[in-house]
């Protein structure tokens, strides 16, 4: 495991020269950790994301979750987790960890996720996840 210095998120060719010539390392960015680390990381740099996906995940088995959910996002400004949460992070809550043998695939919103695991024994194990414990704020 390394240490993170920083997170440059879609450097420029040039400055991606640069950061490899320093000794930086190219990130496929497989996240893993407890739900809550990543939460708290989100929590102080997007909190109106946090709070509304906290009240969406309070009823997320309640009818009609899915017209809720993209309400939601129409509602929410665009942010970029890469951008908006790890790259403003301090650089002491972040690791780097070699996995080889690893596949990858783009996760890149909630949406690709669900419908990627829609279906499976997975897809319940997440759904049940989320709304564990989930409470809305009044």
């Amino acid at each position: 495991m390394w240490n993170v210095r920083s997170f440059v998120e879609k450097p420029t060719e040039d400055v991606a020269r640069q950061l490899r010539a320093r000794g930086a390392v190219w990130n496929t960015f497989i996240a893993t950790g407890p739900v809550a680390a990543f939460w708290d990381l989100a929590r102080p740099r997007l909190p109106r994301h946090v709070l509304g996906f906290e009240q969406w995940a309070a009823r997320a088995h309640a009818p009609r979750s899915d017209e809720r959910l993209d309400a939601l996002y129409a509602r929410l400004p665009a942010a970029n987790w890469s951008v908006d949460v790890l790259a403003a992070t301090s650089a002491a809550r972040l690791a780097l960890v070699a996995m080889a043998g690893t596949g990858w695939s783009d996760w890149g919103s909630p949406k690709r996720v669900f419908e990627s695991l829609r279906g499976s024994s997975e897809h319940e194990h997440l759904m049940s996840r989320i709304t564990e414990g989930a409470v809305v704020a009044a």
